[in-house]
């Protein structure tokens, strides 16, 4: 299975995918690398911990089951206009 990447693939999909984790884990935490790729785990789980632990700015948020789409639609969404109109590198330079 290949990866969602927010800047290529249909924002629809990548929101599918956290709801999709969201019926599998209570918290799950979501992330966008440098090349725009999803990255989406459990919040507590080992794997996601430490990849947020080593790229504190790629992560984007916390949801937890009462997260609606629309709010993962949007937070996706803003992250993707930062990536096109300022360009990766002014992205995870800014401050959290």
């Amino acid at each position: 299975m290949s990866r969602n990447n927010i800047l290529t693939s249909p924002l629809s999909r990548c929101v599918a995918e956290v709801t999709a984790m969201l019926e599998s884990y209570p918290r799950v935490t979501v992330c966008v690398d440098r090349d725009g790729d999803l990255i989406v785990g459990g919040a507590n789980s080992e794997r996601m911990t430490t990849y947020v632990a080593r790229h504190p700015k790629d992560k984007i948020a916390d949801y937890n089951r009462r997260a609606h789409a629309f709010e993962v639609l949007q937070d996706l969404a803003e992250r993707a206009g930062e990536m096109a109109s300022y360009g990766i590198d002014r992205v995870m330079t800014r401050q959290i």
